[in-house]
């Protein structure tokens, strides 16, 4: 079973929230889509930059 979604309320700047619209809409997803795959791979590239600081 797919895990519910969480709400949240983000504001955007102007070009940005544009460019997320074309973005979203010729990859055919989603804002939210577009938004969650950008935001888990900064945290995932927030990870290994711990790790290897870490490594060190």
């Amino acid at each position: 079973m797919k895990e519910l979604s969480k709400g949240s309320t983000v504001y955007f700047e102007p070009d940005i929230h544009q460019a997320l619209r074309v973005k979203a809409a010729t990859a055919h997803v989603s804002i939210s889509g577009v938004v969650n795959e950008a935001v888990r791979i900064a945290l995932q590239e927030g990870q290994e930059d711990l790790i290897a600081f870490e490594e060190r």
